[in-house]
């Protein structure tokens, strides 16, 4: 889990983020030569030839990947010192209640983007006059790395964040209206009544204490048995062995005794392994990359447990199309609902977008901020490298030292001149362990193990599952934990950490090489390659010009959820012919994905479930994504609960920006001017030398001290403005942008 610095000072921030991306491609067979944080081993057991390979590639570059890193801050560490924050401090424009002499300070989560960006340090690069570059594979997020003049790359990672906030605030206020809990369950029911999906059968909506996950597991189990002997089925269903080996081993022991002509057997077969899938999304709710506590803990109340379930659907192998569907069996992923129309702003049947699973991805492909988190949090179990077993109770030591044994016996077969070295597996980097791991090993290491994309997605200023309890005192209940970690605390994994974000040109080329592998309409491929990259760098770019944040790419789930309904309303029209069509309209469930997508839920962002859903719906009644540069799709939405979820939102962005105790990108601009003038001769009662200042130093001091507040105040106001024009119309937004960007110019305006 990444930490905030205890600081936003620039100095501090500036150098917390690496200036450069991923590492290059590293070479497997390059042992011991070059080492990145490696873990640090001092069992007993070790003979001191050993413990001298690991000091030496621990050491070797440590001091390059972790310079300017501050340790990480725990929550509470974070929590308890904000309340105590000095009033003085830069908090002259900040909120100060009237009466409340012990004032709880606004808090607002760590402002991430794609690609492991934090604004905050992004914006700190840019007043520092550094551009924060990722690897040419990633899509830059934030703005420093862009080459325009500082004041408009500060101005837009400003502007970026207002936006952010304002999104964090409609995704709650939509999320916490009961009207949209009752769209989701109304569309649920159209969906289990029209459509026939038989892992549903058994699943009575009315029935409120039913535990719709587990008896959908009891069908599936049942179903099963069709294509299955129980032997064959119990390393997975009583074993509980989900790992991709035992997977593979036991989906395609089939019966023999199947029934029907080679064409229909091979279509049971793959209903057989799509079972298979959806038995472990279902069982395997830990959750652990993906899944919801709130559908396994059958929070039917809570809006969450509904999305989740209508993504379970859309994996159900019923959603599928068969193999033998001549027109879709060309697909990598012949799924019902990623088909898309011709005026959809993604590419044809969404096969993919930009992002990258992290345990998919290379090491070289990582941010080299990641890369250093990763390292970091293996650091911690380096004494499991050499040991016998379990050191501290704790199953992740046990796990780090049979990777690291795993991963020296699969480079020894590939290299018999390093298969004689004994002590092989003390001299391997990172990027080899990452390397040669596989995916469900690189899960170990990224969510058990560093714990990385375990977040706090789920905690509304501070109040977890807020429909059920509000834990408001205890700190402890505040921090996000790790399934395994006993205790209270979240257990969610926010999409904008479980991926990477890869440019349309690397992404298109992925793309090219998976149909290539894959893909039996191969006339085709590059026709589709090439709509792949236009549609996606022109979402990209557009996302960028308006200050869009991006977080995962155009929604996939989206389009997934809402076509999964609209095949219920087209089903339900087909068979009731001039009858309304029961249930939310195509608008309002879109509004239920700005619910469990955006915001503080980090999966993704506004203009992401937008842009995925523009042009769906009823035929002439499609929803459409018009404001692009701005919000009025649902500020001024014809569906007045939309409008006001969207109005009262605004409201609340607009009165609480500028009043974050921390956390926010205009605080960071605030301290900079502090600290600027500071370097200009601002002193307090004394000058850095101790001696007390003459009266003329006093009064220019007192003149300068008057301008540093004036600029602070003409940027708060200016950004105050800026939200006030998200309701205007786009000259008025435009001028407003334009004023922030101003504001932030006179900062460094000639001193007299």
């Amino acid at each position: 889990m990444q930490r905030s610095p205890s600081s936003n000072s620039v100095s501090d921030l500036a150098q917390a983020t690496p200036t450069s991306g991923g590492s290059p491609e590293p070479s497997k067979a390059n042992i011991g030569k070059s080492h990145d944080d490696q873990l640090r081993a001092k069992p007993a057991a070790l003979s001191e030839q050993q413990r001298s390979l690991l000091r030496e590639a621990l050491d070797l570059d440590t001091r390059r990947d972790l310079v300017g890193k501050k340790p990480a801050q725990s929550r509470e560490r974070s929590l308890k010192e904000m309340a105590a924050m000095d009033k003085g401090s830069g908090s002259a424009l900040r909120a100060q209640p009237a009466v409340d002499n012990n004032p709880k300070p606004l808090l607002r989560p760590r402002p991430l983007l794609a690609n492991h960006t934090d604004l905050i340090q992004d914006a700190a690069q840019a007043l520092a006059k550094r551009g924060v570059l990722p690897a040419d594979n990633l899509i830059k997020t934030a703005y420093s790395g862009r080459e325009v003049p500082r004041e408009r790359k500060i101005a837009d990672n400003l502007i970026l964040d207002a936006n952010l906030h304002f999104e964090a605030h409609l995704q709650r206020e939509i999320e916490h209206n009961t009207h949209f809990l009752d769209c989701v369950k109304d569309a649920t029911k159209l969906i289990h009544q029209q459509l026939n999906i038989e892992s549903l059968r058994d699943i009575d909506l009315d029935n409120i204490e039913q535990d719709i996950r587990e008896v959908r597991l009891e069908t599936v189990k049942e179903m099963l048995k069709d294509f299955y002997q129980d032997e064959t089925l119990q390393p997975l269903l009583k074993e509980g062995k989900w790992d991709d080996k035992t997977f593979k081993g036991v989906a395609f022991k089939f019966r023999e005794d199947i029934p029907g002509t080679p064409g229909e057997v091979a279509d049971k077969k793959d209903v057989a392994v799509g079972l298979l899938k959806l038995y472990k999304m279902l069982e395997t709710q830990k959750p652990y990359f993906g899944g919801s506590v709130e559908y396994m803990d059958k929070r039917k109340e809570s809006l969450e447990h509904w999305v989740y379930h209508l993504s379970s659907l859309t994996k159900d192998p019923a959603r599928q199309y068969p193999p033998s569907d001549l027109e879709h069996n060309h697909l990598s992923k012949r799924l019902m609902d990623y088909r898309t129309g011709a005026d959809s702003l993604l590419p044809k049947m969404n096969q993919r977008n930009l992002g990258t699973g992290v345990v998919e991805a290379k090491w070289a492909e990582l941010p080299a901020e990641l890369q250093n988190d990763i390292q970091a949090g293996m650091r911690k179990f380096g004494d499991a490298v050499g040991s016998r077993g379990d050191m501290s109770g704790d199953k992740r030591f046990a796990g780090v030292a049979k990777l690291h044994k795993d991963v020296a016996q699969r480079i020894a077969k590939e290299s018999p001149e390093l298969a004689a070295d004994p002590n092989l597996e003390f001299k391997l980097t990172m990027e080899q362990v990452w390397e040669y791991a596989n995916e469900d090993e690189r899960k170990f290491i990224y969510g058990d193990v560093t714990q990385i994309p375990w977040s706090d997605a789920h905690l509304h200023g501070g109040e977890a599952f807020e429909q059920t309890y509000v834990p408001k005192e205890n700190l402890e209940q505040l921090g996000p934990k790790h399934p395994d970690t006993e205790g209270p605390g979240l257990w969610n994994v926010a999409g904008v950490k479980g991926n990477i974000l890869q440019t349309a040109a690397e992404a298109g080329r992925k793309y090219r090489e998976e149909m290539t592998r894959l893909d039996k309409q191969t006339e085709t491929i590059g026709e589709r390659a090439a709509e792949f990259i236009d549609k996606h760098g022109d979402w990209y770019d557009q996302a960028m010009e308006n200050h869009k944040p991006i977080i995962g790419g155009m929604s996939g789930h989206t389009l997934g959820y809402l076509n999964l309904y609209q095949a219920a309303r087209d089903d339900f029209a087909s068979k009731n012919e001039g009858v309304p069509i029961p249930g939310p309209s195509t608008e309002e469930l879109r509004a239920v994905m700005l619910a469990g997508l955006i915001g503080e839920k980090r999966h993704h962002s506004y203009d992401e479930v937008l842009a995925a859903s523009h042009e769906m719906g009823d035929k002439g009644q499609t929803v459409k994504y018009d404001d692009r540069a701005g919000y009025h799709d649902v500020l001024e939405s014809e569906n007045p609960e939309i409008r006001k979820c969207a109005g009262e939102a605004l409201e609340k962005a607009k009165a609480d920006y500028s009043k974050i105790a921390r956390e926010t990108v205009l605080n960071t601009v605030l301290d900079h001017i502090d600290h600027l003038h500071r370097e200009r001769g601002l002193f307090r009662n004394s000058d850095p030398t101790g001696n007390t200042l003459t009266d003329d130093e006093k009064a220019a001091n007192k003149i300068m001290n008057e301008e540093v507040q004036a600029l602070r105040k003409n940027i708060t106001l200016k950004m105050d403005a800026y939200l006030d024009s998200l309701d205007k119309g786009e000259g008025v937004r435009r001028e407003a942008k334009a004023a922030v960007q101003r504001a932030i110019a006179d900062i460094y305006a000639p001193v007299p």
